[in-house]
């Protein structure tokens, strides 16, 4: 079914190696997962590509009705992103939370664990990590960063090594190397 889905729609599974000589990634680590797409269950991929393949649809179906090319990115880029966080829960690397009772992405920390367990949702469902949760979400994202009145600039440059004076920012934000640092 998912070549077949492939076949109609021009998606492609994320066939691409992984870097099985890292031992700091699952890939790494000996449990004989080298391509990214194994990360998900054939189940979990074909609902990921279903979702993909819909939103390309409404797209095509929103251009029928001589919306502005704009708009018709706006709402299939919210949605993609809806699908790419939903991701991040319908894979093999998801755990459940017995605690909240809901599953939990898979970056929880800063690497893909590789878990024996995994939780799995139904993508349907009004619960953490479905796509209804997270086109919410998106959407909630989206109302917040609206509502932001001040403009910001994003400087990449060393973070021991700012080229602006003391008590310039109220806020640094880094993105330190989490292996080998």
């Amino acid at each position: 079914r998912i070549n077949k889905l492939c076949e109609e729609t021009g998606l492609t599974i994320p066939d691409e190696d992984m870097d099985t000589n890292d031992p700091t990634t699952v890939a790494g680590r000996g449990f004989g997962i080298s391509k990214w797409y194994e990360l998900f269950t054939p189940r979990q991929l074909l609902a990921l590509l279903t979702f993909t393949k819909w939103v390309k649809e409404l797209g095509r179906e929103v251009r029928k009705e001589n919306c502005e090319e704009d708009l018709v990115k706006i709402i299939s880029t919210y949605l993609s992103l809806s699908i790419d966080r939903m991701g991040e829960y319908l894979n093999t690397g998801s755990k459940w939370d017995i605690g909240q009772e809901r599953n939990c992405s898979v970056f929880i920390r800063q690497a893909i664990p590789m878990v024996w367990d995994y939780s799995e949702l139904n993508p349907f469902e009004v619960t953490v990590g479905s796509f209804p949760s997270m086109v919410r979400l998106i959407l909630k994202d989206i109302k917040n960063l609206s509502e932001i009145l001040n403009s910001s600039y994003v400087t990449r440059t060393s973070a021991t090594e700012l080229p602006y004076s003391d008590n310039f920012f109220d806020a640094i934000i880094t993105d330190p190397p989490y292996y080998n640092n």
